[in-house]
């Protein structure tokens, strides 16, 4: 096993605290690990103290607020804005009021009641306080309306490993469940209650059937005091195993769903809340940069440059399942972009997934899935390679995928767009008064075209509304110093959006049949 360390999010001098923060890195050997470091581990159960009272019913109910002030509070100590205290120390007896009352906030924002937080309510509680912190982007909650056959996919291994190599921190949905009968032979597992904990480390190797994972777990045996606990994450395993499941549609299908073994037996992997700061895509010559402004990291900007060959970068995107950048190179090649170090280039290897001779344009599906516009096809990459194939009526000049799944393409010479549901039929064609360059993601996830700015080439809006360009190397971004030698702007990662929020798959009452064993080979003859 190669290790490397690269610092996550470097901390701003008012928000310096004695623990670093920072994020390591396990690669080689196909293994994928990260471990974060400096990452609060708040006790939901608190007491009443002398100036402050405890939480409702002792905290019993509050996992998901305090996990939220968990994760908030790594980045706020950062130098990140978030809505929650960054300058005290959540660990010191002198801040235990302090973290009390930023869980109560919290609590109050989720709407957190005696039978603890609805998980859309989780969501908007983070939002609250991101918008406070002036730092609030997108949700995306219908995580079931993707692509036929891949509703109530619960997250993989790699999903999980490649949350923080892709710059992002998360918190677990785990969900209790109780084998109650057999019925027809098979066993019925019916889903008690949940519980969320802060993702504090991830190691897994092919074949990616299982993981060991550190949780942050607010939980503390319902000992009521006025003393926070030590910060420190336990470790248990994650095994992925075939589960015959109801879909969405009323029928069964078979899912690979993450089982918690050890102390968190009976544990399934329902989902994850995973945020990432704001990210920029940037050409410069035929490099590809991964660039981290200065608005969000008060310090200078973060650059991350990668060199994919294949004759120069043509354009680029990131996952909105990972945060992960992904290419289309001149010779034609689609990457998945090696982001974390290691290997033997001083980073993680890149992954060739397809070839396609003319591309011109990139997007990210919520599912994973790659579009690729080339003439006047967009082909459709999975992880097994062409899936499929659209013809638009004529030459795709940028293509997108909005959160629902609906793919569009800008066609036409810029003046016209195409969209394609996720059954993959057209629904409509429309045209533009002016042509444009690029198409954008708004802020209820509409694709629509991309600002126009005099002399740029290259122009996005960030999280804010704010029009982000590039002129001549010069990377704008309003409000703070301009960066000069960038070169040419691809692409946002616009800044807190909650990536592949998933809630648990069903109502409580969800059954998980597991299939029957092979029967065993005949003799041979």
């Amino acid at each position: 096993m190669v290790a490397a360390v690269a610092l996550f999010i470097a901390a701003s001098p008012a928000a310096a605290l004695p623990s670093r923060v920072g994020l390591s890195t396990e690669l080689g050997a196909g293994r994928l690990g990260w471990k974060l470091v400096g990452l609060p581990d708040l006790d939901q159960i608190r007491g009443t103290t002398s100036t402050v009272p405890g939480l409702p019913g002792d905290g019993k109910q509050y996992c998901a607020p305090t996990a939220g002030v968990n994760l908030l509070s790594y980045l706020a100590r950062a130098g990140f804005f978030t809505g929650v205290d960054g300058r005290t120390d959540f660990a010191a007896p002198d801040g235990y009021d302090t973290a009390t009352e930023a869980v109560r906030g919290m609590g109050v924002d989720m709407a957190t009641g005696s039978t603890g937080t609805e998980f859309p309510k989780q969501i908007a509680g983070l939002e609250q306080h991101l918008g406070r912190g002036g730092a609030v982007g997108t949700v995306h909650l219908d995580w079931d309306k993707y692509y036929a056959g891949e509703d109530r996919k619960g997250p993989t291994a790699e999903d999980l490993a490649e949350i923080g190599l892709g710059g992002g921190i998360a918190n677990l949905v785990v969900g209790w469940y109780t084998i109650t009968q057999v019925r027809d032979g098979t066993p019925k597992a019916v889903r008690n209650s949940g519980h969320i904990v802060t993702l504090a480390s991830v190691s897994t190797k092919p074949p990616y059937t299982s993981a060991e994972v550190g949780l942050n777990d607010p939980w503390t045996q319902a000992r009521v005091d006025t003393t926070q606990s030590p910060f420190a994450a336990e470790t248990y395993g994650i095994d992925w195993t075939l589960l015959t499941m109801e879909n969405s549609r009323g029928g069964l299908s078979d899912f690979e769903i993450g089982a918690f073994t050890g102390g968190y037996q009976g544990g399934l992997l329902d989902g994850y809340v995973a945020l990432y700061p704001e990210r920029y895509l940037v050409q410069r010559g035929r490099y590809l940069l991964r660039f981290t402004p200065a608005p969000f990291l008060p310090e200078d900007p973060v650059e991350q440059r990668y060199d994919l060959g294949g004759g120069g970068v043509v354009d680029a995107a990131f996952s909105p399942r990972s945060g992960r950048p992904y290419a289309v190179l001149a010779d034609g090649g689609v990457v998945a972009v090696g982001v974390g170090p290691g290997g033997k280039a001083g980073r993680m290897a890149d992954q060739r997934l397809a070839r396609v001779r003319g591309a011109t344009s990139i997007a990210v599906a919520p599912t994973g899935d790659v579009m690729v516009g080339a003439g006047s096809t967009l082909r459709i990459i999975g992880a097994q390679g062409e899936a499929a194939r659209l013809t638009t009526a004529s030459p795709v000049l940028d293509v997108a995928v909005e959160p629902t799944g609906v793919i569009v393409a800008l066609t036409g010479q810029g003046k016209t767009i195409e969209r394609f549901g996720t059954d993959l039929k057209r629904l409509a064609t429309s045209k533009l008064a002016q042509s444009a360059a690029a198409l954008d993601l708004n802020a209820k996830g509409t694709a629509v075209p991309a600002p126009t700015v005099k002399g740029a080439d290259g122009a996005f809006r960030d999280d804010h509304g704010r029009v982000v360009s590039t002129a001549k190397g010069v990377l704008t971004v309003p409000g703070t110093k301009q960066s000069s030698g960038m070169g040419r702007l691809l692409a946002v990662q616009r800044g807190w959006e909650l990536f592949d929020a998933k809630a648990y798959p069903g109502p409580i009452d969800t059954e998980y049949r597991v299939p029957e064993p092979p029967p065993p080979p005949l003799p041979q003859q």
